[in-house]
């Protein structure tokens, strides 16, 4: 396989963006006055740890400092203005904390914490009957998938970052939607520049923008689909991508998310010469396969069965 067209993101956005308000039929102004909807979500959660005290890299809690008692209040108002074809979003994320250490047997003092974010806040621009525009810091993910989305190289939301807690950190994010059909979908989207906040998710990474083009049909009232992905960063090797979701008997789907490109910009341990002891060899981690020709694909599948009250049993 072979991916040598190398569009630049912004290429891929402005030849597309040109083809979907070409095609669009426009939308009359709404004359209804905007709304204002609110609502919030409180969440309060206390948690207790134990550090092993004989841990020999960190030995009574002395080099990590690890809280043993922790209490939080987490709030996330969510805010919605809606003038007909025109709407703004905003998801602040306020959160405060208290804990208590024991280092070297002493009870430490409380340790008071503040923090807030902007998990989300963007426009969003009904431009035709078949064509919605969006522009700011916004989460929008795809596929049935909870281990990775590798097909979304926008979002590295793995297993690893989820919890009964967690937020997903918006990107900064220009977005154009396109409905052909009630079947056929196309998603223009570009990562603009780098929103705050957010983790490197690949060591010695740097930013840089990307964009992707995604197709997706769907069927079974939207239940079933089927979509594909291409994209490609500032910099670097594009990728291809695939992601369905098929029910094969009532409760019972069949879902998978994958992607290939060529080479790979992941850390592998080599061997290496000492500098310091010529005749001994060492493991390093190196990007070592970066310019290698082969392709390489990530990928996750796995079976889910929904239950009537809402829960889900997956096997990925």
């Amino acid at each position: 396989m072979r991916l040598d067209v190398t569009p630049s993101p912004r290429q891929i956005f402005t030849v597309l963006g040109v083809i979907f308000t070409s095609s669009a039929t426009p939308v009359i102004a709404a004359s209804d006055p905007a709304t204002i909807r609110t609502s919030m979500s409180w969440y309060t959660t206390i948690s207790v740890q134990r550090p092993v005290p004989d841990s020999p890299l960190n030995p009574d809690n002395s080099v990590v400092g690890i809280d043993s008692h922790i209490g939080a209040i987490d709030i996330r108002p969510n805010l919605k203005l809606d003038s007909g074809n025109f709407q703004i979003v905003a998801r602040p994320q306020l959160k405060t904390s208290t804990s208590k250490s024991t280092v070297n047997k002493i009870e430490s003092s409380e340790h008071p914490r503040s923090s807030g974010r902007w998990t989300e806040a963007y426009g969003v621009l009904t431009a035709s009957n078949k064509v919605l525009v969006s522009y700011g810091l916004q989460n929008y993910q795809w596929g049935a998938a909870e281990t990775l989305n590798p097909s979304n190289r926008i979002f590295h939301e793995t297993v690893d970052s989820k919890g009964i807690m967690s937020v997903v950190q918006g990107r900064q994010i220009a977005r154009a939607n396109l409905s052909w059909t009630k079947h056929l979908t196309t998603v223009l989207m570009s990562e603009t520049e780098q929103a705050n906040d957010t983790p490197t998710f690949r060591a010695d990474e740097t930013f840089q923008t990307r964009a992707l083009m995604k197709h997706e049909i769907n069927w079974n009232s939207g239940a079933d689909y089927l979509g594909m992905v291409y994209g490609a960063p500032e910099k670097g090797s594009p990728w291809i991508g695939e992601y369905f979701n098929i029910s094969l008997f009532d409760g019972l789907t069949l879902y998978g998310d994958a992607s290939q490109q060529r080479n790979s910009e992941a850390w592998y341990p080599v061997f290496e010469t000492s500098s310091q002891a010529p005749t001994q060899k060492v493991v390093q981690l190196r990007q070592s396969k970066l310019f290698d020709q082969k392709t390489y694909t990530i990928a996750v599948g796995g079976l889910r069965y929904s239950f009537e009250g809402g829960s889900d049993l997956r096997v990925e």
